[in-house]
């Protein structure tokens, strides 16, 4: 990033108190932005003398941020995001270079909407640069919080909720479903039971934790203990070839059952079927009047009500 851009839109504090905020430590802070401790700690001591409140608590496992520290670093990191964005504008125009947009996507709609969005992005900016960023909703949510990306697609998470820096457009609601090998024990019965999936071992996405938080809680309603994770990939390609090849069984969003199921998989029939999960667009509000975002946004609303 330019940082004279960064410097027109951020105070030096502002700056700084980013990088305290994400380390929780003034040593490690002071060493990322190469200053000494003692001066770092008279401009926080001074900026909080100022506003006549804390921004960090000190406890002997690091800083803790205040309910205004948390503010403070969602309003600064929105700016830095946007100076960012910013910048791509501005070496746009003059130099002519390419524009880019960072996707996060989760693992699922690599395979499922990754190719229809892709085309029709690539077809109306031809000006742009499209990097796709894969993995689970708390990782993408984590690189979205941070900057790392500019907009995502996954189920809701926690991570993101009450941020007022990010924007949550609604998609649907999206049936989440168990698959396995035609050929495993499981596919044999007409309605496969809670307890004969419980028993079952699974391959997962590797570190889904909201999956393995969600199968628990489910399970647990009905007394039983969730399926054993044996197996963990980050590709959904990967995923649905382990299945291929072994008795495992998945828990996933209903587009890739359906294209597993074209692959030789079969889509159980439970007695007790999960809950939908609900399906969000989102994306550092310091991006919501580009153009590139509102038709992204245009195009995989049509592709979820339309197409999948």
């Amino acid at each position: 990033m330019s940082k004279s851009i960064e410097t027109m839109l951020l105070s030096k504090f502002a700056q700084q108190f980013i990088i305290i905020h994400e380390t929780k430590s003034m040593r490690k802070a002071a060493e990322t932005l190469a200053i000494s401790q003692p001066a770092l700690s008279i401009n926080l001591r001074k900026t909080e003398e100022r506003l006549g409140y804390p921004l960090f608590t000190r406890q002997a496992n690091g800083m803790a941020s205040t309910p205004l520290g948390d503010l403070l670093y969602s309003h600064s990191k929105s700016i830095l995001n946007a100076s960012r964005l910013l910048e791509d504008e501005i070496d746009f125009i003059t130099k002519r270079s390419q524009k880019r947009l960072r996707v996060g996507l989760g693992v699922v709609w690599t395979t499922t909407l990754l190719p229809k969005v892709l085309k029709r992005l690539r077809r109306e900016f031809p000006d742009y640069n499209f990097d796709f960023i894969t993995g689970v909703a708390e990782e993408i949510g984590e690189k979205l919080k941070l900057g790392e990306i500019d907009i995502m697609i996954a189920a809701e998470t926690p991570k993101l909720s009450g941020d007022n820096t990010i924007v949550r457009v609604f998609l649907n609601d999206i049936n989440y479903v168990a698959i396995c090998n035609e050929r495993s024990n499981l596919a044999k019965f007409e309605v496969t039971s809670l307890e004969d999936l419980s028993r079952s071992e699974i391959a997962a996405f590797e570190n889904d934790s909201f999956a393995a938080k969600y199968l628990t809680e489910h399970f647990g309603r009905f007394g039983l203990k969730p399926p054993k994770i044996v197996t963990t990939t980050n590709s959904a390609a990967a995923l649905i070839s382990i299945l291929q090849n072994t008795e495992h069984v998945s828990f996933v969003l209903d587009p890739l059952a359906k294209r597993a199921s074209q692959m030789g998989l079969k889509i159980l029939k439970t007695e007790h079927p999960f809950s939908d999960l609900a399906i969000y667009i989102y994306y550092q509000s310091s991006i919501s009047s580009l153009t590139v975002t509102k038709q992204f946004t245009k195009f995989v609303k049509n592709i979820f009500s339309h197409e999948l």
